[in-house]
């Protein structure tokens, strides 16, 4: 095997494990917010995973008012 497909071989793992990285990393938080915009019935329920469930529209003129 030369240098050079070994080179290819490794940079190619390095992108898989630092996209599996990423991803392991970026979960909790896109969890947070699925769960920022669910109802607190779908929260409760457990029916929320990494998408907002009963997404309820009423809130969204609440948020764009709050104070900064």
């Amino acid at each position: 095997m030369s240098e050079n497909t070994a080179n290819r071989i490794f940079n190619t793992v390095n992108v898989i494990l630092i996209i599996i990285t990423m991803v392991l990393c970026l979960a909790p938080f896109i969890h947070i917010i699925a769960i920022s915009l669910s109802s607190n019935r779908a929260i409760g329920s457990g029916e929320v995973s990494f998408f907002p469930k009963s997404y309820p529209l009423r809130r969204i003129p609440k948020y764009l008012q709050m104070d900064r």
